[in-house]
């Protein structure tokens, strides 16, 4: 068939598409070492010709006269389908090279677009996919990926640092021996009774102290909601001690708490909570003064119960809350050795208090804060048994960091002032530097190291005293040795000041303790203590040493 080429005045070109595929079939099968088009065309390229349409069309005239010089057979169907594939993309790849190099065919990735290879210079499909992505890839900034979070804050997952692998955000491990709980609707209840027999040197934890053995029922049942939003959770428990031989008054307590947290959109949360708590005040305590001569025979209780609303925003890079609270102290009559009784129903008061605190979140694991408190101190009775009025003002400002690495150190740490104004002039002013911290580290995996600082105010109701700054501090250890054997140890001091008086008590305790869990439900418990307190008041100095071991059950 013959092929015409070109244009004519009276003739329309003709195509031939054998003119494509046999002579590149005939070549790939005679001549499987190196095709006649590779060899001007590279040749060409040697040369430093421009590669042109002219140039192009002499390459494909070479095949077709190759084509015409050669008569022997070729081989067998079998033989000659790799050879013929293999050429074919030495071809593809030759004339791809060429059109990379030539500055007149050469074509901006951006500009190619989809289609098949026509022979005029254009790319072919996947060379231009390849070339698409390779661009979009170099010139495409990474975008950012973020979570949406169920309290409606963004958390973002792209460019954030690896987690180290010890101490980081590890899968939490089933504790076989951890209690079960029980469910009662939307909620996991977890009851626990403990109940242990012991001995102490001193009894009363007075100078004059008696020891004796006891026995110390502790009972507790914690609540929290399983709500997929929202958050309700809290505990209630008490314990009994009673002593033996008759030297001291039974102790009991009793204490609840709970929190109700609501998430709210764009990182804020409302969160309500109440406590009560219920105590014996000791015999020798400061705040309780009887005639010589007459002694208290009954401890009197101490009831103190609190509310707070709080609104707080988080996950953002500034950050803060604000929050009211109020807490009411009642003191219940002491019982006299004479058959009176003493009455401190001037002692009773209820504080209100305000805070609000403004945290930056200079990095994920760090955010320094500022935090100020206004509230007021007001007493039942305006004028105590001693003729003084304690209402008083109370302000406070702190600044501090708080910090989170994760499981392997977190925590925060504060230093601010503090001061409470009374009405009587009569009562100075009690102020003083405040120091706060909190902070847990695991150096390795089942071991923690938390440490502590606590600044405290107390009041008084001896004549024109105006009460007394506690500094206390901590530090705490607690290893897991087998998954179902737990023991900890820890060390506390404190130093009591006196404004008014001048009188400083220092505090010394030391404990230790196990917990053995021989399944879920059952383990077993014991812990040795020794308490120390040597003050400039005399009659105030004694120390005691105390052991307990028993069981505890649990669900």
């Amino acid at each position: 068939m013959s092929v015409q080429k070109g244009f004519t005045k009276d003739r329309a070109v003709v195509f031939n598409p054998l003119r494509w595929i046999v002579p590149l079939a005939v070549v790939a099968a005679l001549v499987p070492s190196q095709s006649a088009s590779q060899t001007v065309l590279r040749s060409t390229i040697a040369a430093g010709v421009p590669l042109t349409d002219e140039n192009l069309n002499g390459i494909e005239d070479a095949e077709e006269e190759l084509t015409d010089e050669q008569s022997d057979p070729g081989p067998t169907e079998t033989q000659a389908a790799p050879v013929f594939e293999s050429t074919l993309q030495d071809v593809e790849d030759a004339e791809v090279e060429a059109l990379a190099g030539s500055p007149q065919l050469r074509r901006d990735s951006n500009d190619l677009t989809r289609g098949d290879d026509t022979g005029d210079g254009t790319l072919t499909f996947d060379e231009r996919e390849a070339s698409q992505l390779e661009n979009n890839a170099r010139e495409r900034p990474a975008q950012r990926v973020d979570v949406l979070e169920s309290n409606g804050t963004l958390r973002p997952l792209a460019n954030q640092p690896a987690q180290p692998l010890q101490g980081g955000n590890l899968q939490a491990i089933d504790d076989p021996y951890a209690p079960l709980g029980i469910r009662v609707g939307t909620f996991t209840l977890f009851p626990s009774l403990t109940q242990t027999l012991g001995y102490t040197s001193n009894a009363d934890f007075s100078t004059n102290g008696r020891e004796s053995a006891f026995s110390q029922t502790e009972a507790r049942i914690q609540y929290q909601s399983d709500w997929s939003l929202h958050q309700l959770r809290g505990s209630v428990g008490g314990s009994y001690q009673s002593f033996f031989n008759g030297v001291s008054e039974d102790l009991p307590t009793f204490d609840a708490d709970t929190e109700l947290r609501l998430d709210r959109s764009n990182g804020f949360t409302t969160t309500f909570g109440g406590n009560l708590r219920v105590a014996t005040e000791s015999a020798t305590s400061d705040n309780l003064t009887v005639p010589v001569g007459v002694s208290i025979i009954e401890r009197p209780l101490v009831y103190s119960a609190g509310a707070f609303a709080e609104i707080a925003r988080t996950g953002g890079r500034l950050n803060g809350s604000l929050r009211g609270a109020l807490e009411r102290n009642h003191y219940e009559s002491a019982a006299l050795s004479d058959g009176s009784s003493l009455s401190q129903d001037d002692r009773n008061n209820t504080l209100f208090l305000a805070t609000a605190r403004l945290s930056y979140e200079s990095s994920p694991a760090l955010q320094p804060f500022v935090e100020a408190s206004l509230g007021t101190r007001v007493y039942d009775e305006e004028i105590d048994r001693n003729g003084n009025m304690r209402d008083s003002i109370i302000y406070g400002l702190r600044g501090g960091v708080e910090f989170n690495r994760g499981e392997k150190l977190s925590g925060e740490i504060a230093i601010g002032y503090r001061a409470e104004t009374f009405d009587d002039p009569a009562i100075a002013t009690l102020d003083g530097l405040t120091l706060d911290a909190n902070v847990a580290w695991s150096p390795q995996r089942f071991t923690t190291v938390s440490a502590a600082l606590s600044t405290r105010f107390d009041g008084s109701t001896n004549l024109d005293e105006n009460g007394s700054l506690t500094y206390a501090g901590s530090l705490g250890i607690s290893r897991q040795i087998k998954p179902n054997l737990t023991v900890d140890a820890r060390a506390l001091g404190s130093l009591q000041v006196f404004d008014s008086s001048g009188r400083e008590d220092r505090t010394l305790q030391l404990d230790a303790g196990a917990e053995w869990r021989l399944n879920p439900n059952l383990a077993l418990v014991g812990r040795l203590g020794y308490e120390t307190v040597d003050s400039t008041e005399p009659g105030s100095t004694y120390d005691a040493f105390t052991a307990r071991f028993g069981v505890r059950v649990q669900r």
